[in-house]
């Protein structure tokens, strides 16, 4: 039997059509995890060096947060059917070769900064799910950037303005509490200082992307008025409860061993989860 070269040719194009693509988004998600967990390496390695394994019971120190944005922006991509890419090979290959480069340096901070260029890159190539993917992965990085880094910037006016809160409140409910900036002293000479770990300006902006990536997670559009609406309202109940433990703690020595502990951190940590998911099963429903 002899074959034309034309149905050579068109044989060749048939198999050229059938074969996938190469999954390019997939390898990037995996890249954008090893990004955020090379960034992270720092604090989970300072949290097994103080506590050891115990830390495992508090995520080793990273907390829900971390995890969730990052499981659900890993989800996205991963299960995104349109395995192609709109740049060119050599561009993309380009983009991934220097994220390397960056994460495989000693610094968180070059870490986050190779996740949010990364997934800043890909999002303009990427369609649908993927797309929502790539805009969590940026947006962890500049949440864990402004945590790790761009707070230290405006520590001072930012706890000043915990204390002047928390004075507020106490007052309001009938205590004596004077302050000298970030400082609360109460009648009986009790002091408490309002350090950078416990602002609630610090952790704010992880802890409203989390609620917006599980609204994500459980369906929601992100087109959708109501996901940005339950966000505002979010914002200002993340606050409270924060600055509600900071007061209690702002009481007495007895209040500030039971809320300032594990315990206590423990039981603000599962209302904060709680605020984050009963919100979340309500947007989505």
């Amino acid at each position: 039997m002899i074959t034309s070269t034309t149905d050579l040719c068109s044989l060749s194009v048939a198999r050229l059509h059938t074969k996938k693509s190469f999954p390019i988004h997939k390898i990037t998600a995996l890249l954008l995890i090893c990004g955020c967990l090379n960034g992270l390496v720092a604090e989970i390695g300072r949290n097994l060096q103080e506590q050891g394994l115990n830390s495992a019971a508090g995520l080793f120190g990273i907390g829900f947060y971390f995890p969730a944005i990052m499981g659900v922006a890993f989800s996205k991509i991963w299960a995104e059917n349109d395995q192609s890419v709109k740049s060119h090979a050599p561009l993309t290959i380009f983009c991934i070769g220097i994220f390397c480069a960056m994460i495989l340096t000693p610094s968180s901070l070059v870490s986050w900064l190779a996740v949010g260029l990364l997934a800043g890159i890909f999002f303009f190539n990427y369609q649908h799910n993927a797309k929502i993917g790539a805009t969590l992965f940026a947006a962890l990085a500049v949440c864990a950037i402004w945590t790790n880094f761009g707070f230290k910037i405006f520590v001072i006016p930012l706890t000043n303005l915990d204390t002047v809160l928390i004075q507020h409140i106490l007052q309001f409910f009938g205590f004596v509490v004077e302050r000298n900036e970030n400082i609360l002293t109460q009648i009986s000479g009790f002091s408490v200082i309002i350090l950078s770990d416990c602002s609630t300006w610090k952790g704010l902006p992880l802890e409203i992307l989390s609620f917006i990536a599980v609204c994500i997670f459980g369906g929601a559009s992100v087109g959708s008025k109501r996901i940005w609406v339950a966000t505002l309202i979010m914002i200002p109940l993340m606050i409270i409860l924060n600055l509600a433990r900071l007061s209690f703690i702002s009481l007495s020595p007895e209040w500030h061993e039971t809320v300032h502990g594990d315990t206590g951190r423990s039981i603000f940590d599962v209302l904060r989860v709680i605020a984050i998911f009963t919100t979340a099963l309500f947007i989505v429903q």
